[in-house]
């Protein structure tokens, strides 16, 4: 906006005007007792804190202890006008108008449109109280400007001139166009080169330029303080400063990367060992099996979170049985207990459920479970703590690998329930973040060398650090539950959540749909978390699907299992940089931001775009490919990017791209569960760069399940790199990092993609190669003139090495 130049104009030229003077806090004083206080951070961010408490300390559950830059700031004030600066910050105080100009490296990020303003109104959820403090902060908008972020929400991933929740809910059978689901982040990433978290668990309203075109709003209820923090940045780098902010996602177990089976649910041991030996007979890969409710008893006995003998007469003997052919047993648990469960009468008269406004137990009589209604058990109760987690622990020494953590949103709270934190309405969002936290700190003291895998259903900022890997809720069995979980997943990434997921075929209603159970599948595949679930009593798994289905999805559960290499690679990036997993189009093509409006493709990692079919009977669709040279995954044909293209989408096939100067790493090992991979053959598949230039890629290897594997060192960390030259391509392999216990020497299966020139020669370090033919053998290699492939294959342990090709 033109007024937004102005006034960085202005507030510049008062330096150059005036003299100034240093102070050394950052502290405006405003009516009555409130003040703003700014602190410059060593991270190079700002946090904006406004209080009515004087200097008191800012508690948060979301974000991490940060460092305040020790220097001082030099303060310039003219009538009417003050000017902070301090390294690349310049804040502009408008006095009259009681608001702030925030000015980073000489350019105006934005501007406060009327300050922030305190007020207090009747509000009916809260019935007791005359009247309730809100905290309002509004601010400039440009016309052009974007929003993303906030969290996973089923709309395009722009939000600009939607009208937002800070609120999780659980909606059953949700399908697209879903705004508030059930994880809320109040983080937003504007395109114009900022991030913001406000840091408030406390139910709010995100308004952007919904009801103004030239504001944006966040409104926080039951409230008169707020800090928020401002992140500056290239718009593809601030997902990982807001997990610098919050807190870096811990490495998943690697066998969490393969395919998970669930469904709601596995009655008796015997169901579920049929499920398990009918997926491996047909050659499904399996590394997991989820077990719902069943496994305590039912709906009724939720609560119990103990093994039903009966349904379950030998569960260590299943889990020690599974464990052999590599699937690991994933149970569920919820903070519900209903009054028919055994442990309810306990937790009533220990005082640990959240209670009415008598003190009394509160229980929620229409509780969906039945069960004679069922009580909350109150977490912010510390005392709740090791008793809750015992059964974690029990189950755990089990053989338990993983835990489903349900209904956590909490998924029935009445505003008339009370914790001992404060009403339920203000300890919403925070009730699954202390229990994701609660689960990560005990592993940490009782499982060490576990990594914990937390399928949860909700959370809040900073959720990702706990080892958090949520699912996007109980989607509508559909086609419209099916196209909604692109902009889910997307939304979550960029709001610090790597690992979202989706029920894989549709959870809720419909009725069995072969063709969407496909196309859900494909899509499955390159996501960060592929597991199969479904309710209504509608199979999820593919072996009960027609023989076609069987066979399409079976190729894409193994082309999971062949990209293992690339996946667990993306996980350690987002482990140690922040960034997602699957990414949108402009996170490393801008243009993007403007050239591309749908909401039906991303790109998986950098190298990878990913363009699903997502419509009833689809056999072709548009693709925008960003600039650059692209390349179909399946057949090699080349695409200009910059522009839309038309593309088959047949039943059996989904369209992904590569983008050129990549080094895809795959494996060649036949894997049916993740247990058994090693890297010790690896496909690299080279897309050279048409211009010539050189290019690299990293892929990441460890042990797959020690905690400690990154602070300790003990991973192999490599890097490819094709050098293009004269007459000749070098191809090399060189370790970063090298722990012994790890490292993933063996074959080595080079492909060239596009290469239509002779070969003359062909070296590996100091050995010639022999012309051969398709058969693989180490130390030869083979052109494929009909494809244009050359294929090399060669063994290499540890030393950098060198293929040379004239």
């Amino acid at each position: 906006m033109q007024s937004l130049r102005l006034l960085t104009l202005l507030f510049l030229g008062f330096l150059v005007a005036c003299g100034t003077e240093t102070v050394p806090e950052l502290k405006i004083e405003q009516q009555g007792k409130r003040s703003i206080r700014i602190d410059l951070l060593e991270s190079g961010d700002l946090r904006v804190s406004y209080t009515t408490q004087g200097d008191s300390e800012h508690d948060s559950r979301s974000v991490l202890p940060q460092s305040v830059v020790a220097g001082e700031w030099e303060y310039t004030t003219t009538p009417g006008n003050e000017t902070y600066t301090q390294g690349d910050w310049t804040i502009g105080h408008v006095v009259a108008e009681s608001r702030l100009v925030f000015i980073y490296q000489k350019d105006t990020l934005f501007a406060e449109a009327a300050g922030t303003t305190h007020s207090y109104a009747a509000d009916p959820l809260y019935p007791d109280v005359d009247s309730i403090p809100f905290v309002s902060v509004q601010i400039e908008t440009r016309p052009s400007e974007q929003f993303f972020g906030a969290g996973p929400r089923a709309i395009p991933q722009n939000l600009r001139g939607k009208s937002l929740e800070i609120y999780n809910q659980p909606h059953y059978g949700y399908a697209n166009n879903t705004p508030n689901l059930n994880i809320t982040i109040p983080w937003l990433i504007s395109s114009e080169g900022y991030g913001i978290y406000f840091d408030s668990e406390n139910p709010a309203d995100l308004d952007l330029a919904s009801t103004d075109q030239t504001v944006w709003e966040y409104e926080v209820e039951a409230t008169e303080e707020l800090t928020y923090y401002i992140v500056p940045g290239p718009l593809s780098e601030l997902t990982a400063k807001y997990t610098d902010l919050t807190g870096h996602q811990p490495l998943p177990p690697r066998w969490a990367m393969g395919f998970i089976q669930s469904r709601y649910g596995y009655e008796t041991e015997e169901q579920a060992r049929n499920v398990v030996d009918s997926m491996k007979l047909a050659g499904f890969p399996l590394d997991g099996l989820v077990l719902d409710l069943q496994w305590f008893g039912g709906t009724e006995d939720m609560g119990d979170l103990d093994w039903d003998r009966e349904r379950f007469p030998t569960p260590e003997q299943m889990i020690e049985d599974f464990g052999e052919i590599g699937v690991k047993v994933i149970p569920i648990l919820e903070p519900y207990f209903t009054r028919e469960s055994e442990h309810f009468d306990y937790l009533d008269e220990q005082g640990w459920m959240a209670k009415n406004k008598e003190g009394n137990s509160y229980v929620i009589e229409d509780f969906w479970t039945g069960g004679g209604g069922a009580g909350l058990l109150d977490l912010y109760n510390s005392e709740t703590h090791d008793w809750f987690w015992s059964f974690f622990e029990a189950r755990t020494k089990e053989g338990a690998a993983a835990w489903w953590c349900d209904l956590g949103e909490p998924e029935n709270h009445p505003d008339s329930m009370i914790h001992v934190s404060g009403p339920a309405r203000l300890s919403h969002n925070g009730f699954s973040l202390i229990w994701a936290e609660l689960l990560y700190r005990k592993y940490q003291e009782v499982f060490p060398d576990i990594r914990l895998f937390n399928l949860i259903r909700s959370g809040y900022g900073g959720m990702q650090r706990y080892a958090t890997f949520p699912w996007s809720g109980d989607i509508s069995r559909s086609w419209s539950g099916y196209q909604a979980q692109i902009p889910v997943m997307l939304g979550a990434g960029l709001s610090g959540i790597g690992y979202m997921s989706s029920d894989l075929g549709g959870f809720a209603g419909g009725e069995q749909n072969d063709e969407l159970y496909t196309r859900w599948l494909q899509y499955g595949a390159f996501t960060p978390i592929m597991r199969a679930h479904g309710a209504g009593g509608i199979p999820s798994e593919p072996i009960y699907y027609t023989q076609q289905t069987q066979d399409i999805v079976r190729k894409y559960v193994k082309l999971r299992y062949a990209f293992l290499p690339y996946n667990y690679t993306l996980a350690y990036e987002n482990t140690t940089e922040g960034t997602p997993l699957a990414r949108p189009l402009w996170y490393h093509h801008l243009e993007a931001l403007e050239a591309y409006t749908g909401e039906d493709q991303y790109l998986w990692g950098e190298s990878l775009l990913i363009a699903p079919a997502m419509d009833d009977g689809q056999r072709e669709r548009s693709v925008y490919l960003p600039s650059g040279v692209w390349y179909s995954y399946w057949d090699d044909q080349r695409y200009e990017g910059g522009k839309t293209e038309t593309v088959a989408t047949p039943l059996e096939q989904m369209p992904i791209f590569v983008k050129e100067g990549t080094i895809l790493t795959t494996t060649e090992e036949e894997l049916s569960t993740t247990d058994t991979y090693q890297a010790s053959a690896l496909r690299l598949d080279c897309w050279l760069s048409e211009d010539g230039s050189a290019f690299a890629s990293k892929f990441y290897h460890d042990n797959g399940s020690s905690p400690q594997a990154l602070a300790e060192g003990a991973f192999d960390l490599i890097t490819w790199k094709a050098q293009p030259g004269e007459g000749e391509l070098k191809l090399m392999a060189a370790r970063e990092q090298n722990a012994p216990e790890v490292t993933c020497a063996g074959a080595l299966h080079w492909v060239v993609h596009q290469w239509d020139g002779v070969v003359n020669e062909v070296l590996w370090g100091e050995t010639t190669l022999s012309a051969g033919d398709d058969s693989g053998a180490s130390n030869t290699y083979f052109m494929d003139e009909e494809n244009q492939l050359l294929h090399v294959w060669v063994t290499w342990q540890e030393e950098p090495r060198t293929l040379i090709v004239r």
